[in-house]
């Protein structure tokens, strides 16, 4: 995604706005075992401020991921609001903690900023919800979906004396 700075650096316009929509390779979120449900879209808003330009706007796509506890697969929906300076290569130098793209020339591609920028937004363990009962260790059951189908609840060998000391029989 290319953002044409000429018009703004010659000064003929004080600001111009962008709309991409666009489609990210999957190979992106590969780490993170998710696929985009549809194109990245992007609104953006550039200023020119002097020797600086400042870029607003927000980013709205989605990331399909497995959940991490019941295993369906669901659409967690990923909108960022963009907010970050361009400047020159020149003044590389001149910015510390800021948010900077920096460019060279009139063209900037924004491609790396954005899947930076989607990459630092998507969870580590993905959930369906926050109050997914996930799948029972026993039968496998989606505990979101139906009742636990194991019969009895086994008890661990190594517990075994101390529900005969609760109960005072042996077992």
């Amino acid at each position: 995604m290319k953002i044409n700075l000429k018009e703004l650096k010659q000064k003929t316009v004080d600001s111009e706005d962008y709309s991409f929509n666009a489609r990210f390779s999957d190979e992106l979120l590969l780490p993170f075992r998710g696929r985009f449900s549809g194109p990245v879209n992007v609104e953006l808003h550039v200023e020119s401020t002097g020797k600086v330009f400042w870029a607003a706007g927000d980013l709205r796509t989605g990331v399909v991921f497995e959940c991490a506890r019941c295993l369906e697969e669901f659409i967690f929906p990923v909108n960022i609001e963009l907010n970050f300076n361009i400047a020159d290569t020149v003044y590389r130098n001149d910015f510390t903690e800021e948010e900077v793209v920096f460019v060279s020339g009139d063209e900037l591609d924004i491609t790396s900023y954005l899947e930076e920028e989607i990459l630092l937004s998507l969870p580590m363990q993905p959930l369906c919800d926050e109050n997914c009962q996930g799948l029972c260790a026993g039968c496998g059951a989606n505990l979101n979906l139906e009742s636990c189908r194991c019969s009895e609840k086994e008890i661990d060998p190594r517990w075994e004396k101390l529900k005969q000391l609760k109960t005072g029989k042996e077992v």
